[in-house]
């Protein structure tokens, strides 16, 4: 059984700020340490992973994307190709969310042009509220404004009150775990399994060990420190959590990686 530690005895979330805090703070160096890896910022569709996801787990959705770097990967296209309710991309880089912003502005113009609506729409409102705008005739879940941003460190920022259908969470494990040690990934699933609906959907492609060895150099944690390793995930998971283990889809990478989908109890 993991003693994986409880935020029992933390401030209520209502009372954390997200300026000057520690997440602040690790933010930067979680954005500088993942571009000193190669991962910088993405401008095209990961046609090959939008392939492997499922329609079922995100149409008509209430849909979060955890680590999602400008959108243009993943969160965009699934937002176009499977129409959920709404999906919210948060990322701790300000750079990546800022153009993935900056894309759905354009999107939005240029869709309002085409319906012809003159009223403008904050890309920063939940939404929820920005598609129940009545004079509004695009519906929620109709791409473009099915889908915002938010910069944000999931595992410490104060996520603001809501319950998803489905969460995403796509090589971001590797990099919360350098950072933040075996406890931001206890974070992590806490958080998701919180924020989930019963019956919601748990989409998680970890990165494997072999990739952490790699790039052992910059990690702010130290390998030898980290107990809690990616083939753990999902005893974790599943174990202590109580996630029902649905499917393992497999992505054709040299590496053997997958998108595990997991279930939280009805």
């Amino acid at each position: 059984m993991y003693q994986a530690e409880e935020e029992a005895g933390a401030l209520p979330e209502a009372a954390l700020s997200r300026h000057g805090s520690s997440s602040s703070r690790r933010s930067l160096s979680f954005a500088q340490q993942r571009r000193s890896y190669g991962s910088r910022l993405v401008f095209s569709e990961d046609k090959h992973r939008m392939d492997r996801l499922k329609r079922e787990w995100f149409h008509g959705k209430r849909c979060l994307d955890i680590g999602c770097n400008s959108g243009k990967s993943l969160t965009i296209p699934i937002a176009k190709r499977y129409s959920p309710l709404f999906l919210v991309g948060i990322d701790i880089d300000e750079d990546c969310i800022s153009v993935g912003r900056s894309f759905m502005r354009t999107e939005a113009k240029a869709a309002r042009a085409k319906a012809r609506l003159s009223h403008s729409i904050d890309e920063q409102a939940p939404m929820s509220e920005v598609c129940r705008d009545s004079e509004n005739p695009l519906q929620l879940g109709e791409y473009p404004f099915n889908i915002g941003f938010r910069c944000e460190d999931f595992t410490d920022d104060v996520h603001p009150d809501a319950e998803y259908d489905t969460i995403l969470c796509s090589r971001v494990t590797k990099w919360i775990h350098f950072t933040q040690g075996d406890a931001g990934i206890f974070r992590l699933f806490q958080r998701v399994s919180r924020s989930l609906a019963r019956g919601g959907v748990f989409v998680l492609e970890p990165q494997p060990w072999q990739s952490y060895r790699k790039d052992r150099g910059s990690a702010l944690v130290p390998l030898s420190a980290l107990r809690f390793h990616p083939n753990e995930f999902l005893d974790y998971l599943c174990g202590e959590l109580g996630f029902r283990f649905v499917d393992s889809v497999q992505l054709d990478t040299a590496d053997q990686r997958c998108f595990y989908v997991l279930q939280k109890p009805l």
